[in-house]
This record gives C-alpha cells, structure tokens and sequence, in this order.
C-alpha cells in the first residue's frame, strides 16, 4: 500500500507503527503469560499428586484400622483371648482373613509387644511380631492405641520393608464382662506394602509409577512420609507429569505461526476500528460461550454436545451417558452447595481421564456425556467406562463430609449412529437406566431391544398410576408364627396387582417400575396406611411391611410413619418394617441415623433375605436391627445340604450373639420345621404354617384359634 506526502508518513508514525509495536509488546507478554501459566499449571499438578499420594497411603491405613476397629471391640474375642489364648478360634476368626490379601500378619499382642498369638501367610508361626517389623514400631503404635483408647494404624520399616500396621486394645461391648483393664492385649494386623500393592494403589488414584522408596531416593517428584512417632521414614515417589509445558509447547507453536499474519493485517487496520472490533469479538466470544457452556462446571452442554455428536457420527464414535449413582442423598444429607462441588469435582475429573479429542459434557444435573471420535473409540470405551466408575467409586472428601457415589453409564456406538443427536443421547440414556436397574456402579451397551422393555415399562408405569388412583393395588396378609409354640404371632403385608390390562403383575416387577417412574412414595404411602389400619383390628399381632430403598431415603419418611400409626391408633410396637441390605450398604451412615429414629417411635427394624448379600459381623453390628429373616434359598436346601444346615446353624448363633430375633421364610415342609427350630429359630413363616390370605381370611383364622381381635370394618378388610 501506498501513502501520498506527509499523510502517508504521518498513518505509518501514529497508527501502523504503535499498532505493530501494540502487537509485539501483546506477544511478549502473551509468551511470558503462557510460560507463567505453564509453570503454574506444573505446580498445581505436583501439588494434587502429593495430596492424592499422601490421601492414597492415608487411605490404606484407614481401611486396616477400620478393620481393626471393627474386630476389636467384641465379647467373644475378650473371652476367648484374655487369660489362655485360643489359638483355635483365633486363627479360624482372623488368621484365616490372610489368604484373602486382606492382611499379612495377624498377631495378639501384650502391653508389652511379645506376641502370644500370631498368624501368617503359612499358618500359625513362632516369631515375634518384632521380628517382623520392629520393637520400636510396635511399642510407639501400642503407646499411641493405649493413649487414644481405640483402634490406631501407621506406617513401620524394618528390614528394608515397610509394613501398614494397625492395633486396637480388645475390649468388651458389655459392661459386665470382665477382662484385665491394666493389662490389655492388643489385636495387631500387618501389611507389607510391597511395590505391587502401592503400584495398585497408583492405579486406583490415577498416579503413574507411583512407588514406596528409602528417604535418599532420588526423584524428581516425590513426598515423604512418617512412621507411627510422625519421624520421615520412606518417600512416595511416582513419575512426574508436565502438563503446563505440553500446553506451552502447542500454544507457543500456534501463535508463532499466527503472529506474521497478525503484524500484517494489523499495518493495514485503524487503531480505532482495532480496538473496537475486538471488543465487539470478546464480548460476542463470552456471549458464545455462555450459550454453550455449563455455568457450574465449565464444560460444554447439552446443546453444544448435540452440535458436536452431530459431526461426529460422520466418523466412528462412541457416546457415554453418565448418571451420578446416589446424588439426591448427598444433597438431601448435605445441602445443594455440597452438591455443587461434587459436580465440579466430577467434572474435573471426567475431563482428566477422557481420552485426548475426545469431548467431555454437562447434559443435566447429575448427568454427564462424553463423547469418544478416535478411530478405536468402540474399543476405548468400556475401557473409559471403568476409569470413570472406579474414579467415582471413591470417596469424595469436602472438609471432613464424605460423598460415597458412584456410576451408572450407558455406552453407544457408532453402529447405532442411524438417528439425530437427541435420539442418540436418549439411547445411551436407555442403556444407563439398564446398568442402574442391574445394580449400579457398572455400564451397559445399547441395544435395540432396550427400546421394548422400556416401552413396556412405560406403559406399566403409565397402567400403574392408574390403577393407584382406581384403588385396584391390593394387600394381602402371610401369618408367621412361633416356632416354640406353632401359634401365629405376627403377619407380613404383601402387595398384589391383578391388572384388566396386564394381567397378575409380579411385585417385585411393579415395585421396580415405581421407584423407576417416581411413583413409589405414594405407592409405599398407602401401603403404610392401609396396613397400620388393618393393624388395629388385629390387636394381638404385630404388622410387618417390606420398605423400598427409595422409601427408606426420603427425608419425609418417618413423618410418614408417625402419620399412619397415629391415623391407625396403633403404637411403634405394633409396627416391624423389612428392609433389605442395598441401600443400607450403600449409605450406611443415613440409614443408621434413619433406624436409631424408628426406635424412638418403638418400630422394629429387620433385615429381610438375609444370606443373599453382603452380610458380615461387622455389618450386623454397625446396625441395631432388632430381627433378621433367613431366606428361602437356604431353607430350601436345608434337608438335602450339609452346608445349608452349618449355615443355618452359624446364623442363628450369630443372631443370638447379637440379640437378634430369627425368622426362617419359605418352610414348606414339616422336617424342615424341625431342623429349623432345633437350630434355635424363633419364627416360622411359609406354606407349611399359612398361605398369603385376604384380610377377612385371617380374621375368621384367628377367630377360630380364639385370637382377641374386633370385628374389622368392611373398609379395613378390604
């Protein structure tokens, strides 16, 4: 371009030179920016992986202390370890724990340290525990569990090993037991922490390399760690990432390429119209942006994921539909500024481990999308899938409040890439509500027929509100009586539904599809009530009702509770609710809180299909259930299976320890009856005593076994 006379020099001088000299200063500085940043962003890494490396060992010495804890304040261990030690029991009890991986060493231990038991991987061994791991170890972990009075856990070295070790003085739970206060023993558990278990630990916490060294190592990153005295005994080491210079490496090519055209064009622009332009461009960029971000957690959403899937089904692709499992309860529990940050720390999370190109999204309030367009993106997805739930099946800990969630994720791909965005979205939605519906925590892939069971659980749900409002959900009532006496004591209120449309429904199908379609509350609701009424004319029994989880989770339940009783007229002792263990396990904390409440109000609380899941010592006595119910796959076998019988057996006995009542369901058979009460259990529920009934069916059952009933209204029978 050409400039005329002094005009020309003077728009060089006063405009294209500032702007180009504008330009070169900007780029300085966007250089010394990137480098800072780079820095920075190095730094915040290293810092989160020595938080995650320090909570990552912390977290192995919680677990073998819990371990501990849970195992030394118990009544049969005091008597069986104080005075001669029964090295039978103990090794049956604990040591046989070792083969599991669960621990190395299992010993009991004096105030002193010596051992007067002890276990290892090949049995039963001679050596003191401290020629395992050390005298002063031992001594400094004993001091500190006698001076804090509880179970403590730490971390020891010897022998060029180190070990995770925790001990907790055995004490009796009754007050009345006897055992020398003065002289404690201690129940002592051991773990090497050998390179392949930290390196596991690693992987658990998304570090690489992570490893457990002498203090000298040498390493470019690393954190060190103390023993049980707080003395710098080890170093955590792992191998460092460099995020911010992989970042300044592609940024600082991109604007090196850019800036010979900026200096160009800028020669050729007036300062004015530059200086306008981009403030039109910055504030039309933030307006952009808001439209296709989530404000909370600064990913894109779900309108920007719909524009980018729709380029992406012109390539192989694979979609993941994320649903934060248990959400609602850590807000109930916590409040919504809780479940803010665990959405943010989600988030960060999910775009940490998604593949690189691919797209991480917010599509609503708990649920998140990403999207995979490598060329193995079907390949990389189940892979992607089990870093996302192993990731949130760790605790996320905020100040001390621990949000214990997880994930349910559909996955499609792009076989199934025949429909737009929406309807893509809405499938892998269908293929997560399948994971859920399977028990949590895992991830499913669509498939077609997906699309008829949901359509036939809609219209289930849809035939179920109806007949909610028409009243044609119905109760009946299976006696349960006491096996001493062979009298019925109790019955349990069991659902029916004989559908015009759909036929008799199976309740465990259409309870499923309640708590599905959020028709459950009021389900359970009027089932409550009208069992509490049939409850009154029934004086001398006492009413028994299974309780979904999604009903022992909402916060308005116990008002529920007070409200039938009080329409009823009925107290708490009146009144046992069943509960089964997937929702205790799962929020352990919310339910203890939830049965403590029941008490206060005299209802009973039991644990149905005991046998089918979890159930552990430990766990029974975490709750103060006042019952547990054997299931009918134990009782089946029981004439038949040796096994079966020894089962029976130990659960009783457990029960007794406990103070828990017993109830066997499903005896159909007189010997069973037999084998069942010689165990010692309290109760009998099955054919052989009483089928389900109507509720005038046990009226004139219990008037003819003399019961003192009323005479139940006609609304009430019903």
């Amino acid at each position: 371009m050409k400039f005329a006379g002094s005009g020309g020099v003077k728009f060089i001088l006063l405009v294209v030179i500032p702007a180009l000299m504008t330009v070169a200063i900007m780029a300085s500085a966007i250089f010394n920016i990137i480098g800072t940043m780079s820095e920075q962003t190095n730094a915040i890494a290293a810092e989160k992986t020595e938080l995650a490396a320090s909570a990552a060992l912390t977290s192995f010495h919680d677990q073998n202390r819990k371990i501990v804890e849970d195992n030394s304040n118990w009544d049969e261990a005091v008597r069986r370890v104080y005075g001669k030690v029964d090295d039978e029991w103990v090794e049956e009890t604990w040591g046989s724990t070792i083969a599991t991986g669960l621990y190395d060493y299992v010993f009991i231990l004096e105030a002193s340290g010596s051992a007067v038991s002890g276990f290892g991987p090949a049995g039963r061994i001679q050596e003191q525990a401290d020629t395992i791991i050390g005298r002063q170890p031992i001594a400094a972990l004993i001091r500190k569990a006698a001076a804090e009075k509880g179970a403590v856990a730490g971390l020891a070295g010897f022998g060029g090993k180190y070990y995770s070790v925790a001990t907790a003085p055995l004490v009796p739970t009754s007050q009345d037991l006897q055992y020398p206060k003065d002289a404690p023993r201690y129940l002592t558990i051991v773990l090497q922490l050998n390179n392949k278990r930290v390196s596991a630990l690693g992987s658990a916490y998304v570090i690489d390399g992570l490893q457990l060294d002498p203090l000298t190592t040498a390493a470019k990153q690393g954190v060190a760690v103390a023993d049980i005295e707080g003395m710098p005994l080890a170093k955590l080491t792992w191998i460092a990432q460099q995020p911010g210079d992989i970042v300044r490496d592609k940024a600082q090519a991109q604007i090196l390429s850019s800036l010979a055209v900026v200096f160009g064009v800028l020669a050729l622009l007036l300062a004015a119209i530059w200086q306008n332009g981009r403030r039109n461009a910055a504030s039309q960029a933030a307006a952009v942006y808001a439209a296709h971000h989530d404000e909370l957690s600064g990913l894109p959403n779900r309108r920007q994921f719909g524009k980018l899937l729709a380029e992406a089904v012109k390539q192989p692709f694979a979609l993941l539909f994320i649903d934060i499992d248990r959400f609602k309860a850590v807000n109930d529990a916590y409040g919504h500024e809780m479940g803010d940050k665990l959405i943010r720390a989600i988030a960060a999370g999910l775009t940490t481990l998604a593949p690189e190109g691919s797209v991480v999204a917010r599509l609503g309030g708990d649920e998140f999308g990403v999207l995979l367009t490598s060329r193995d993106s079907a390949e990389e997805a189940p892979h992607t899938a089990n870093m996302i739930i192993a990731f949130m099946g760790q605790p996320f800990d905020f100040d001390g409040r621990v949000a214990a969630v997880g994930a349910s994720i559909g996955i499609l791909d792009g076989r199934h890439a025949d429909a737009p965005p929406d309807e893509l979205v809405r499938r892998a939605d269908a293929a997560m509500y399948r994971a859920k519906k399977t028990g949590r925590n895992r991830y499913h892939h669509y498939d077609p027929s997906l699309e008829s069971e949901r359509h036939e659980r809609r219209r289930m749900a849809t035939a179920l509100r109806q007949a909610m409002k028409a009243n044609e959900i119905s109760l009946v009532y299976q006696p349960y009586v006491s096996a001493s006496s062979r009298q019925i004591i109790g019955v349990e209120a069991l659902l029916r539904w004989n559908s015009p449309e759909l036929g008799h429904v199976n309740p465990a199908v259409f309870v499923s599809v309640a708590e599905e379609f959020g028709l459950i509350d009021e389900l359970g609701m009027a089932v409550l009530f009208a069992a509490c009424g049939q409850a009154a004319f029934w004086p001398g029994l006492k009413m028994s009702v299974n309780v979904s989880p999604a009903q022992f989770s909402n916060a308005a339940f116990i008002d529920t509770i007070s409200a039938a009783m009080a329409r009823a007229g009925i107290t708490g002792d009146r009144l046992e609710l069943e509960v089964t263990e997937g929702y205790l396990i799962d929020e352990p904390e919310l339910a203890r809180a939830l049965i403590y409440r029941l008490h206060d109000l005299g209802v009973a609380v039991s644990i149905d299909d005991f046998g089918t899941g979890f159930s552990s010592i430990g766990y029974l006595r975490k709750f103060s259930f006042d019952k547990l119910k054997i299931d009918r796959s134990l009782v089946e076998g029981l004439m038949t299976n040796a096994e079966a019988q020894k089962i029976i057996q130990a659960t009783v006995l457990l029960a007794d320890a406990l103070g828990l009542q017993v109830t066997a369901e499903g005896v159909e058979h007189e010997e069973e009856a037999m084998l069942l009460r010689a165990a010692g259990v309290d109760q009998f529920q099955g054919y052989l005593f009483h089928r389900p009934m109507t509720a005038e069916a046990v009226t004139k059952l219990l008037s003819a076994t003399s019961a003192d009933l009323q005479a139940p209204s006609a609304a009430a029978a019903a």
